[in-house]
């Protein structure tokens, strides 16, 4: 297996066996300290608002959670050597406990697997020696006190075991609050590309460049006295929220030179206030998306904003990346939810919630808070918060963001579709567009990727779920005639009151019969939503036997659907075929989102990299395969992306995307805002010199 090459100097080992991120929870479960007079009790004339002081942060403690994979450290696929059936542990999800007795079978035939050998994918990675710049420390130590979280006694244990490393030592013990403990510099030191992981599961030489150090802020104010010491000592910064980014954002250049701290904002995930009569909360940016909505839940709130990453991503990292949820016909998408967001750069914190001018007059009551920043529209000149949303940390951190919310849905209904091919399945998606039919969610896929979600069930549960299959299974093929290599499934979700949910869900079904569909119930539309949620942890099972399986996404018209599947999958197996990978690659593809003008579609690609000739270097060839494709879907007519971002991995395509009149746009904003470059990350821009 090849690996790749790094000259950087490694010090240490961090080791698989031990307990890596035990130590992050001394800072994620501290008691948050109080963040601003934001966080007060709200009341004003005709306003109905209340605020919490609990901490989402331990919900989602990152002690749980991998350090060189997807999630859970008690979830994963796991071959049982004794049955040669697969499992999936843990108990966290639909099928968790269950054996999941076709997936391997689908593997082999559809994928090319092979289940013969597994790979060590929990080898030590070496970490190269932390550069300190002790004015920066100095001016942390006296500006963040380290009383302002209390640690409890893990802090002493974990330091004590770095005691030798003369950077700590040099740094003379930095508190808490700046952490240069080495799995916690890991861990915050990349995202979740293949590339990323390929590193961390083969210990493919030492990694070029982590970050130096990890800061844990416990406010905005904490924020914005960190940001001034940065920009002061010339460190760099790179904003840290779920650590969920496929963009290589989190990676530290290898380039930079200077100190880099990661400043995870996973510390500052508390609902400020919450605003029922404008239907508005604030919160902070380090709120997670599952822990934030069982938070508002208590209100009788929702969100409703569900990316695949919901789990573990943040606010902050959903305003950075410009990202879509799940859900988005009914409750939007993160532009459409963010009415106010503040972010501190080194030139200063914008935010729309300024005070109003001074003095009111004399007739007119003084509110007994600033109303300013929740505005249901405004025509002040541009929209200032679109130069916050996807900005992906090179601007500043984001700290809090005031959101749109709902009343909790009173009825949620799961149900599926199967259409006899692909492009009936669209036809129905572009007459739900054409009509304002919007179920909350219907996504299409395509004949592979549904046969693949079938292999995912357990297995049947009694005679009579077996018969009822069975004759589901005889109807579509015997007396609707579909052809089981051809056919399609939707998986559809309606949320809201019960004669809303009758209605859309009455208009799905009758667009899609037109379009030839048969209905194929609420289990499999549920089924389709598990699937979500565990496609990374099946990429991470294939990887550890020699695998290669990951996802990319596009935003295309609805006249370009057709070709822009074709293009990329024409183009991924001549690839393949080219770069000597044995066997046909596998290849799918779904539409997951649907607007007036166009779809969303995501294509999942994978091949067998441990039967490449000897001497090939396999992530090359992944890499080479992956950016082809993509310039396959923007001749065909799609965008960069449509809500994972750009980062590093897409930023050589953002210049034609946006032209070159875009780009100086964007160099000119990034030089007012951020002259030193002190958010470093280098996404966006092609030539990060240029910043």
């Amino acid at each position: 297996m090849a690996t790749t090459p790094s000259t950087a100097p490694p010090v240490r080992s961090s080791t698989a066996p031990r307990e890596r991120l035990a130590r992050i929870s001394s800072h994620v479960d501290g008691k948050a300290a109080s963040s601003s007079s934001d966080s007060a009790n709200r009341s004003s004339s005709g306003s109905s608002s209340s605020s919490t002081g609990s901490s989402l942060a331990g919900r989602r403690a990152l002690q749980h959670l991998k350090w060189n994979g997807w999630g859970f450290k008690d979830t994963r696929l796991r071959l049982n050597a004794a049955s040669g059936l697969i499992e999936l542990t843990g108990n966290r999800y639909l099928f968790s406990g269950h054996v999941l007795p076709d997936i391997r079978k689908f593997g082999e035939e559809d994928g090319g697997m092979t289940f013969d050998r597994r790979l060590n994918t929990d080898t030590p990675v070496q970490v190269p020696q932390p550069t300190v710049n002790k004015p920066f420390v100095a001016a942390i130590r006296e500006q963040l006190p380290a009383l302002a979280v209390d640690h409890g006694s893990n802090d002493n244990e974990r330091r004590s075991s770095d005691a030798e490393d003369a950077a700590v030592a040099e740094a003379e013990s930095p508190p808490p609050r700046l952490s240069f403990d080495i799995d916690e510099r890991l861990f915050h030191s990349h995202g979740h590309t293949l590339q990323e992981l390929w590193v961390l599961k083969t210990s493919s030489g030492p990694l070029q460049r982590t970050v130096d150090a990890v800061l844990y802020p416990s406010c905005h104010a904490d924020v914005e006295k960190a940001v001034a010491a940065a920009t002061a000592h010339n460190v760099a910064l790179i904003p840290f929220g779920g650590g969920t980014s496929v963009t290589c954002a989190l990676l530290p250049p290898a380039e930079e030179s200077r100190m880099v701290v990661s400043v995870d904002l996973t510390t500052m995930a508390r609902v400020l206030w919450v605003d029922r009569e404008n239907g508005v909360v604030c919160v902070e940016a380090g709120a997670r998306g599952a822990a934030l909505e069982e938070e508002l839940g208590r209100y009788g709130l929702t969100l409703g904003h569900e990316p695949d990453s919901w789990e573990f991503s943040t606010v902050g990292g959903w305003v950075a990346t410009r990202c879509s949820g799940m859900k988005k016909n009914t409750y939007g998408n993160i532009e459409d939810l963010l009415v106010d967001v503040t972010c501190v750069t080194p030139t200063g914190t914008f935010t729309l919630r300024n005070p109003p001018p001074s003095p009111p007059p004399t007739d007119t009551p003084a509110p007994a808070a600033p109303l300013t920043g929740q505005w249901p529209r405004i025509s002040s000149g541009p929209d200032w918060r679109e130069v916050i949303l996807g900005s992906e940390g090179t601007l500043g951190v984001v700290t809090q963001a005031v959101l749109r919310v709902r009343p909790k849905p009173r009825v949620q209904h799961f149900t599926s579709l199967i259409f006899p091919d692909f492009d009936s399945g669209v036809g129905c998606l572009k007459e739900l567009a054409d009509r304002q039919i919007w179920p909350t969610s219907i996504r299409l896929m395509d004949n592979r990727q549904f046969r693949f979600g079938l292999s995912l069930k357990p297995t049947s549960g009694g005679l009579a779920r077996q018969a009822k299959e069975a004759l589901a299974k005889f109807y579509l093929l015997r007396v609707r005639g579909f052809d089981p290599y051809r056919l399609v499934a939707a998986t559809v979700l309606l949320e809201g009151d019960e004669g809303h949910v009758k209605y859309v869900g009455g208009a799905t079904r009758e667009i899609a019969r037109r379009w030839g569909a048969v209905e194929a119930g609420e289990e499999a539309g549920r089924l389709g939503y598990f699937l979500t949620f565990m496609i990374a942890y099946i990429r991470d099972f294939c990887f550890e036997y020699g695998f290669f399986a990951e996802s990319f996404e596009t935003a295309v018209p609805w006249s370009r659907i057709s070709a822009c599947r074709e293009a990329v999958e024409a183009q991924i197996r001549a690839d393949c075929a080219r770069l000597g990978v044995r066997g046909e690659p596998f290849v799918t593809c779904r539409i997951s989102q649907i607007y007036d003008q166009g779809v969303c579609m995501y294509f999942y690609f994978g091949f067998n990299f441990i039967r490449l000739p000897e001497g090939v270097d396999a992530m090359a060839v992944y890499s080479e395969v992956e950016d082809r494709a993509r310039q396959a879907i923007l001749w065909a007519g799609g965008s960069v992306s449509h809500h994972h971002g750009v980062g590093k991995i897409r930023r050589q395509y953002l210049a034609p995307t946006v032209s070159g009149t875009g780009l100086r746009m964007l160099r000119a904003v990034k030089t007012a805002v951020d002259p030193n470059n002190t958010f470093a990350n280098g996404a966006l821009d092609p030539d990060s010199s240029a910043s």
